[in-house]
């Protein structure tokens, strides 16, 4: 998605280069590689980097590496889920960065109270509304009044499939939701796994869809009237988009979006999918909000980049 949205803005700035991975990158080494190769060719003002991916961390050892300065897009999230990989990479991220750009004053605030910020800057930035923008054909919306109830799930967090008892609830409380709703889940081939070395038997009455690209994850996400999840970053596309949501996490690193009406948080231990699913379905619908045409956060952090890294 952040190659679509470089072109169409961040590439208007000048003195910008662009560079695209053109396979798959599976190891610190390629990177590092990679890197060096651009390098030979070109000077390197800095490097950014997003989220909390491996990749990330790899980028930001790499540029810590070469003493190039690195920025750090989402800087501050925490969800403080120590277990969690996400949430090690973030903060090993954080560490090694000199210019942060975070998504909310809460994530500026984590950072001030563990000593990378001295003081709030405005040097913040959520561009997945924006990303959302320009991956999507311009057409593309969820319907004004669904005919009937559905509800798109998702589960694949290692944390959570790994525990066969959290695994078989979930099942179950598909299995309980699709006897008043038509449920699609998407089966990810290490959860698909899981199930299979636990002996839990794949839930009845509902549509199994193998991983989907991001065009077609969005669509559906659009057409079904209730999104169940374990991941932090679809979590979050589902309430940009409008989608109510039940995230099935003890805690998220969006903490904040949890205070929008169509966004609730269903710790496994607490035993209350079920419950929290049926009271989002039968709220009022939530009018998604329109995606943003001027696509603001993008030219923010282009200005942001191009005044502190002369």
């Amino acid at each position: 998605m952040l190659g679509r949205a470089y072109n169409g803005i961040l590439a208007k700035h000048p003195h910008h280069i662009h560079y695209q991975f053109t396979g798959s990158l599976q190891s610190q080494e390629e990177l590092n590689s990679y890197l060096d190769g651009i390098l030979l060719k070109h000077p390197i003002r800095a490097v950014l980097v997003w989220g909390d991916t491996h990749s990330a961390l790899w980028g930001a050892l790499w540029a810590n590496s070469k003493k190039i300065p690195l920025v750090h897009l989402e800087a501050g999230m925490r969800s403080h889920l120590l277990n969690q990989t996400e949430e090690g990479i973030r903060r090993r991220i954080d560490a090694l960065t000199q210019l942060y750009i975070c998504p909310h004053k809460s994530s500026q605030d984590e950072l001030i109270k563990e000593g990378w910020l001295e003081q709030p800057t405005d040097s913040r930035a959520l561009i997945l509304p924006d990303m959302i923008y320009w991956s999507l054909p311009r057409t593309s919306q969820r319907p004004a009044n669904p005919p009937t109830a559905s509800i798109l799930a998702t589960l694949h967090r290692r944390e959570t499939i790994q525990h066969p008892e959290t695994l078989r609830y979930w099942v179950q409380s598909l299995e309980t939701l699709a006897q008043s709703c038509a449920i699609t889940w998407v089966l990810h081939p290490h959860t698909q796994e899981c199930l299979r070395q636990h002996q839990i038997p794949l839930p009845k009455g509902i549509a199994l869809l193998p991983p989907l690209g991001q065009r077609r994850f969005f669509d559906l996400l659009h057409k079904h009237t209730l999104f169940i999840t374990d991941s932090g970053g679809a979590f979050v596309e589902s309430v940009i988009s409008g989608t109510p949501v039940c995230c099935f996490r003890p805690a998220t690193e969006w903490h904040w979006l949890l205070k929008t009406n169509s966004a609730e948080l269903s710790p496994p231990d607490h035993r209350s999918l079920v419950k929290q699913a049926l009271r989002l379905l039968a709220q009022e619908q939530i009018q998604p909000k329109p995606f943003p045409s001027p696509v603001p956060s993008l030219r923010r952090l282009a200005d942001f980049l191009l005044r502190n890294l002369k």
